[in-house]
C-alpha cells in the first residue's frame, strides 16, 4: 500500500521531520503538496459552499479548513484513479514504534473495510470485529474519532468519499465521520501506534475551530447536531457492527 504524505511545500522543517520518521520506520512515502491557503491556491480547485455551511453550522469554514479539504480531496482523487489503495497522512505526526506492522496490518484488510483510521483525536465507543495479532484489533466507532491525521482508503473507499463530496460545507474530518451519508463505516485499528504533535506548536496549524454563536447561528448548529445524532442512531441500527 503506498503512503503519500499531505504537506505544503514551504514546510521544510516538518517535512524533514515526517520523513525522518518514516526513515527509522524503513517505510517509503511520498509528498502530496497541499494547498496553501495562503496563497490561495486552493481557490480554483475549490468546492466549498458557504451557504450550505452557515446552513449546517452557523458559521463560514476558515480559508485553512478549505484548502486542507482540497488537499484531502485530492488525495482521494489520486486513490481513485491510481486503483491502488493509499495511506494517507498528514505531517504533524509522531509514529511510534510498531507503526509499520499496524500498517502491513491495515494494507492486508483495506480492500475489504476500504477505510481504516489509524488515529483519531477522540475515544468513542466501538465494536470489535477482529482480534489481530500482538494485541491489536480492528473495531468499528459508532460515533467518528474526529481526524485527518492517518487513515487508509481503497479505490472504492476513494469512490465513495468523492461521490458525496460535491459540496464542502464541514471541515474535512467531520465529512469523514458522517459515515451514515457516504456509507464508509469509521473502522480502525487500536490501539493507535501515532499521534498529533502538539498543535500549539505546529506552524500552520488550523487552530481553534470553535466560535461563538448566538441567535439563528446558535440555532442551527445546535440543529445539525441533533439531525447528525438521528442520521447516526439510524445507521448503527441498521447497520450493527458484527
Amino acid at each position: 500500500m503506498r503512503s503519500v504524505v499531505i504537506s505544503l511545500a514551504r514546510m521544510e522543517e516538518r517535512r524533514t521531520q515526517i520523513a525522518d520518521q518514516f526513515g527509522a520506520q524503513g517505510l517509503d512515502f511520498d509528498f502530496l503538496d497541499a494547498f496553501d491557503a495562503r496563497q490561495d491556491a486552493h481557490i480554483p480547485v475549490s468546492r466549498y459552499d458557504e451557504a450550505a455551511s452557515l446552513a449546517r453550522y452557523g458559521a463560514p469554514l476558515k480559508p485553512a479548513e478549505i484548502a486542507c479539504y482540497a488537499s484531502h480531496y485530492a488525495a482521494w482523487q489520486l486513490c481513485r484513479e491510481s486503483g491502488e489503495p493509499l495511506a494517507i497522512f498528514e505531517d504533524d505526526v509522531v509514529l511510534h514504534r510498531g507503526f509499520a506492522e499496524v500498517l502491513q496490518l491495515a494494507a492486508s484488510r483495506i480492500e475489504r473495510h476500504r477505510l481504516i483510521r489509524l488515529f483519531g483525536k477522540h475515544a468513542r465507543k466501538t465494536r470489535d470485529l477482529e482480534q489481530l495479532t500482538s494485541g491489536y484489533r480492528l473495531v468499528r466507532f459508532l460515533h467518528g474519532p474526529i481526524g485527518t491525521q492517518c487513515y487508509c482508503l481503497s479505490p472504492d473507499g476513494a469512490a465513495a468519499l468523492l461521490a458525496h463530496a460535491d459540496r464542502w460545507s464541514e471541515p474535512v474530518d467531520h465529512y469523514l465521520d458522517r459515515f451514515w451519508l457516504h456509507g464508509l463505516a469509521s473502522k480502525a485499528i487500536l490501539p493507535y501506534r501515532l499521534e498529533e504533535m502538539d498543535r500549539a506548536k505546529i506552524e500552520g496549524a488550523i487552530g481553534e475551530r470553535r466560535q461563538r454563536r448566538r441567535g439563528k447561528a446558535k440555532f442551527r448548529r445546535e440543529w445539525t447536531r441533533q439531525t447528525d445524532l438521528a442520521a447516526r442512531w439510524l445507521y448503527n441500527l441498521r447497520h450493527w457492527p458484527r
